[in-house]
């Protein structure tokens, strides 16, 4: 089970409802895809609808692909226009890994992919997105380690998402507490934002210090939310 299913991460399913789908539409899935979104969707839009997920890395797409079939397909690649233009009714996005340009590139998916009147719903990681998860980061680092995740922030999604096409684009910064135990964040370090496999256990142990507990507790992730509409 790779850490995008051990963990809830609830904006996830906020994403799907705020693009209020019907049965038998069209959903593009650019990042941050789980079993559990999957299920929703495919419960929202029923045998007749149709998902399509972008996922550019192999291992997490093969794991995704439990829930492939009729309704939900999956393509191993980047995000990124393709020859369907205005085709989805919805455009989800949740990477938990995202930078500046991460804005611009799905500001100009939304826009190609989606028909008109069709919605959006973009989640992106704050800065920071967990204060929690930095500071034992910066605490575990040695010379030569990636830097702690961060995000863009919100003003940068603003001007991406600005005069491109789209309407009635709103651009906030939300709080959104995540139920999740020191091995659970360190394995989300690992899997999502290239920290070294062989010291897990030096984040896992950092981040057990902080929250001076073994168990699941609640740490607030930080996210810039993007809703509008083609």
């Amino acid at each position: 089970m790779n850490d995008t299913e051990a963990l809830e991460l609830p904006w996830t399913l906020e994403c799907a409802d705020a693009l209020a789908l019907a049965a038998g539409g069209r959903v593009l899935v650019a990042g941050g895809a789980t079993r559990a979104l999957l299920r929703l969707l495919v419960q929202q839009l029923g045998t007749e609808g149709q998902v399509l997920v972008l996922e550019p890395h192999r291992r997490r797409a093969e794991a995704l692909a439990r829930e492939s079939g009729r309704v939900v397909q999956i393509a191993v690649r980047e995000p990124g226009p393709d020859s369907q233009r205005g085709l989805y009714d919805g455009v989800l996005a949740c990477p938990l890994q995202a930078g500046e340009e991460t804005a611009a590139a799905l500001a100009a998916l939304c826009v190609h992919a989606l028909r008109p009147g069709g919605r959006l719903a973009v989640d992106l990681p704050g800065r920071p997105m967990s204060e929690s998860l930095v500071r034992a980061w910066q605490r575990a680092a040695r010379p030569g380690d990636p830097a702690p995740p961060e995000g863009p922030v919100p003003d940068t999604v603003r001007a991406a998402f600005a005069g491109v096409g789209l309407r009635g684009v709103e651009v906030t910064a939300v709080s959104s507490l995540v139920r999740a135990d020191a091995e659970s964040l360190a394995e989300l370090a690992l899997e999502h934002f290239a920290w070294p496999e062989e010291r897990r256990q030096d984040l896992a142990l950092t981040l057990v210090e902080g929250f001076h507990t073994t168990q699941v507790v609640e740490v607030p992730f930080v996210l810039t939310r993007v809703r509008g509409m083609r």
